[in-house]
């Protein structure tokens, strides 16, 4: 097979395609991104074991002579691997608490604003222009 001028290019390209997802696997494995056996992340290191299935079978059809079989086994299960590994990394739930910083603030700060709502609506903090020496209608007051 040509190489185009540069050493191991194969290599280096099966290598980088495959690295990712050896990586997000062993990191699943490690619990870097939830509980090792949740049923997503077992699903995650499934498809990207897929995926390097697929880049080993694609790896193998520069050293055989007929590489048709490999080629047609071995592209569907890397597509399959990479692209399942990928919209489980995005949308499943273990994954999104990278991302979730920001809704969790939203919602502290609206528990907040309930919180004091209801404080108010009961009495206990006073709020603007409602404390002690105060007149319902806004005349006189505290050192008027």
């Amino acid at each position: 097979m040509e190489n185009w001028g540069i050493p191991y290019a194969v290599e280096l390209y099966f290598l980088a395609l495959a690295g990712p997802l050896v990586a997000g696997a062993l990191m699943t494995l490690a619990g870097y991104h939830g509980a090792p056996r949740h049923p997503v992340n077992r699903m995650y290191v499934g498809f990207a074991a897929g995926g390097v299935v697929g880049a080993v079978l694609l790896y193998a059809t520069s050293f055989v002579a007929t590489p048709g079989v490999l080629a047609v086994v071995g592209a569907p299960v890397l597509f399959l691997g990479v692209v399942g590994a990928a919209v489980l990394a995005f949308s499943a739930s273990p994954w999104r608490e990278f991302v979730s910083w920001w809704a969790d603030d939203q919602q502290e700060r609206q528990e907040r604003q309930e919180r004091q709502d209801r404080q108010d609506r009961q009495g206990r903090s006073p709020g603007p222009g409602r404390g002690p020496g105060t007149r319902p209608d806004g005349a006189g007051g505290a050192g008027a």
